[in-house]
């Protein structure tokens, strides 16, 4: 029973279910069962006690209250199933809303720890069973009152009928359970298997022109095989069980059954003063109704069980985020100008990936172009990193017009920058589409790839603008995405590293356009190379975490 309540606690404070909807669907789940279990059976026995005696005129009332009954009791359910889809509604919609915020709020890194395909998997399964599990325990419950008001009045009747039925139920509800604990190891078995099938199946997806260039169809169809031999031998286990259980449960209730009409015979041959023929038909009315009763009262085990794998996994998933989430502020400003200063930040080599950084101390002006100079592992990254606040400075602070960073709302920080990295991320479409996100005029987005040199390559396209964006070479979906950034409203742009694979003609095409954006906003280039040098302000040259050198250029009184 603690372990119920366990399962029960974990499930309220995941799926946070609304209290009224909770209460009307066990009150109409109560009302259902008052007709199924007290007022139908006792018409139908008085009915056919009626019609045993010869009083048709009462008998014909008695058929008319018991399809008055049947009326009322399917009412009560439609009122049920209005209730359920708010229900489940209210709890699945929300958490889905968890997952998608905590994924757009995700680093890279977590995502080592718990794959994409996973965490479908966990959406496309566990979330239901989490949502459905506060309509199936309300009619749960609500069947486990009614069982328990059937026994009353079965006692009431026949004291023998009533023990054999408590004692049926009591041994049933202990090996319900136990069978439930073993089917519980088969159901998480299964669970992993289907994540590893997804992720199997997405790497066979994504890798399909490797896997077909080196030959590895054969490897890659016998890994993915095993996998659904694996779940097809765990799945057959848990089957096994289930039959078991439900043949346990026939068992079990045949016995009763016949038991009980036994006993209710034997008494009925001791003459009316010991039991009636009236009451032998409603006792039998209530053992053969309470079999389907008593059946969802035992189920109770197979739905926490069954939530309690899915909970567990569902919270597991919630909890790929870091947990060391940087905080933020409440600062929303709109006019930002665009300084940057590094004042003393220190920050010591992490596992992700990052250099350390020493004391690095540097102002950065507004509307100045400053190029971060250095070779792989001086520090570039961490800057970079520092500037996305995807890390926090473990000494020092890094300032935004005089503010601090982490003062700035998410959002508003968001709109002052705008990335392009040799890694763009495009969303699925063509390539207007993604160029269109916010500057809507075509107009206006056709000017700047010109200006990029890339517009007559789209027009020479048989979609043109209407091209899927990765059907592009790798260099034309940077120029993309460097265009993309360009027509933002943002106010600092930062370029971090650039293709090796642009062409001179290309490189000359980007430094004009950002040579045509000197003095309107602030643009920090990172780079190994010395290709925008003759367009920079400012020159920094980091080595081993630390400014060596900082050089002005002839531009650099332009501001």
């Amino acid at each position: 029973m603690k372990e119920y309540i366990k399962v029960f606690r974990d499930w309220k404070k995941l799926a946070r279910p609304n209290k009224w909807e909770i209460f009307w669907t066990i009150f109409f789940v109560l009302l259902s069962q008052v007709f199924v279990l007290v007022i139908i059976p006792m018409f139908s026995a008085e009915l056919t006690a009626q019609m045993s005696a010869n009083n048709y005129t009462t008998a014909i009332w008695m058929a008319v209250a018991v399809i008055v009954a049947i009326a009322a009791k399917n009412f009560a359910w439609l009122g049920n199933y209005l209730v359920y889809p708010k229900l489940i509604k209210t709890t699945y919609a929300r958490i889905n809303n968890e997952f998608i915020t905590k994924t757009l709020k995700a680093k890279s890194a977590n995502f080592d720890n718990v794959s994409k395909e996973r965490i479908l998997n966990t959406i496309h399964t566990d979330v239901l069973t989490v949502a459905d599990f506060g309509d199936k325990i309300t009619t749960a419950f609500g069947r486990f009152i009614m069982t328990i008001v059937s026994i009353v009045i079965i006692f009431t009747k026949s004291i023998y009928a009533g023990i054999i039925v408590v004692v049926a139920d009591i041994i049933d509800f202990i090996i319900f359970s136990w069978f439930n604990k073993k089917r519980q190891v088969y159901v998480k078995s299964l669970r992993a298997i289907n994540d590893k099938q997804y992720e199997k199946f997405s790497e066979i997806v994504d890798k399909r022109e490797a896997i077909q260039d080196l030959g590895q169809e054969k490897r890659m169809r016998k890994e993915y095989n095993e996998l659904v031999d694996e779940y097809i031998k765990e799945l057959r286990k848990r089957t096994i069980w289930d039959n078991i259980k439900e043949n346990h449960y026939q068992t079990i209730y045949r016995f009763l059954i016949f038991i009980a009409t036994l006993v209710c015979i034997f008494l009925v041959m001791q003459g009316p003063e010991v039991m009636t023929v009236a009451t032998f038909f409603t006792i039998t009315a209530y053992v053969t109704d309470g079999i389907t009763a008593t059946k969802d009262m035992y189920n109770i085990s197979t739905y926490f069980n069954d939530v309690n794998v899915a909970t567990q996994r569902v919270n597991a998933v919630l909890d790929f985020v870091d947990r060391d989430e940087v905080e933020v502020g409440k600062n929303s400003f709109k006019d930002i100008l665009g300084s940057i200063s590094f004042s003393k930040v220190v920050y010591k080599k992490d596992d992700e990936g990052n250099p350390s950084l020493k004391k690095f101390d540097v102002m950065i002006k507004e509307n100045e172009t400053t190029l971060l100079l250095g070779s792989k592992s001086c520090g570039k990254r961490t800057i970079f990193n520092l500037l996305r606040r995807n890390i926090k400075p473990q000494q020092g602070k890094v300032m935004l017009d005089g503010v601090n960073i982490y003062d700035y709302t998410t959002s508003a920080y968001r709109n002052i920058f705008s990335y392009v990295s040799t890694k763009p991320i495009f969303f699925k479409g063509s390539i207007m589409k993604n160029l269109t996100i916010q500057e809507k005029n075509q107009k206006v987005v056709q000017e700047v790839c010109k200006e990029l040199g890339i517009y007559n390559y789209i027009k020479s396209l048989p979609k043109k603008f209407n091209t899927n964006i990765t059907e592009l070479p790798f260099e034309k979906q940077y120029l993309i995405a460097l265009a993309r950034s360009i027509l933002t409203t943002s106010q600092i742009l930062v370029l971090y590293e650039f293709p090796s694979n642009l062409s001179d003609k290309e490189r000359e095409n980007i430094k004009k356009l950002l040579r045509s954006m000197q003095g309107s906003r602030t643009i920090l280039i990172f780079s190994a190379k010395e290709y925008c040098a003759d367009i920079a302000n400012k020159i920094i040259y980091i080595e081993n975490g630390d400014i060596k050198n900082i050089t002005y250029t002839e531009k650099a009184d332009f501001i």
